[in-house]
């Protein structure tokens, strides 16, 4: 019975399988090159759906800010949230990731006693956050005859800016200036620490700041930073002079120099007696 599978010499099989492994390896080759290549088409791909995915879905109309119910002010005390929420000029509808955060900051510190503004974006909810702090005033301050106040860095603010029911300080200064202002905030350290009440600062003479407190006026000279604090530990020492000159009668007390304090103007009523300085 002849066979009927033909039988090829061991020559024809051993080509046979080097022709199939030659095959192989050259397509192995061919995909190895073309990896990266298909690899970095891939991911332009992958990435480039991603992008557009999210084009179209930020310029959907729910990030749209469509009022001022979407402004939520933090960081007020004094103010109104509304009021400050008046000043920020947004043209609605407005894409939140137009919104222009220095500028909102800029409009608010030029316009409302606030500074340090901050504006946050939040998409979840849809918002924006402004962060403010508030300026507080802490001396009344008449300045190009409008009323106003000075907050704690030595920055005039008008009466207007600020609620009617607002708390006025006690604190009042006249002859307000810039060099007033410039040296305001150092100034008004110092006398917050004094142990004496103050009053009223008037600057109205140039070269004499005269106090008013409840040891009466006090002259002070020309202001100087050192100066100035001698002249608080001469008053924490003259806190007894109202005792001691019962029977006195005094217009001012002269602190210009402080090592020699002078009671200027004094009128006996009926025994003089001399002031004591502890």
């Amino acid at each position: 019975m002849s066979n009927r599978y033909p039988e090829y010499p061991e020559g024809d099989v051993n080509f046979a399988e080097r022709r199939r492994q030659r095959k192989q390896k050259l397509r192995e080759e061919f995909f190895k090159d073309k990896a990266p290549a298909l690899k970095m088409a891939w991911r332009i791909f992958v990435s480039s759906g991603i992008l557009i995915a999210g084009v179209w879905l930020v310029s959907l109309p729910m990030w749209n800010l469509t009022s001022s119910n979407q402004i939520q002010v933090q960081g007020v005390r004094l103010l109104s949230a509304n009021q400050l929420k008046e000043q920020i000029v947004i043209q609605y509808p407005l894409y939140i990731f137009r919104v222009q955060a220095q500028a909102i900051a800029a409009q608010l510190e030029k316009k409302a006693p606030v500074y340090n503004v901050v504006v946050k974006r939040s998409l979840f909810p849809l918002k924006l956050t402004v962060i403010v702090q508030e300026r507080q005033p802490v001396a009344n301050a008449i300045l190009d005859g409008q009323s106003g106040y000075i907050d704690l860095k030595g920055v005039w603010i008008s009466e207007k800016s600020y609620p009617p029911n607002l708390k006025k300080p006690e604190l009042t200064v006249l002859g307000i200036n810039q060099r007033v202002l410039g040296l305001w905030r150092r100034l008004y350290t110092q006398i917050s620490r004094s142990p004496i009440k103050i009053f009223k600062l008037d600057f109205r003479s140039a070269d004499n700041l005269i106090l008013s407190t409840e040891l009466g006026l006090i002259h002070c000279g020309d202001y100087t930073y050192d100066k100035m604090e001698k002249q608080i530990q001469m008053l924490d020492r003259l806190r007894n002079l109202p005792k001691s000159t019962t029977n006195l009668k005094f217009t001012h007390i002269d602190l210009i120099n402080p090592n020699f304090p002078v009671v200027d103007g004094v009128k006996p009523t009926q025994t003089e007696t001399k002031p004591q300085v502890n």
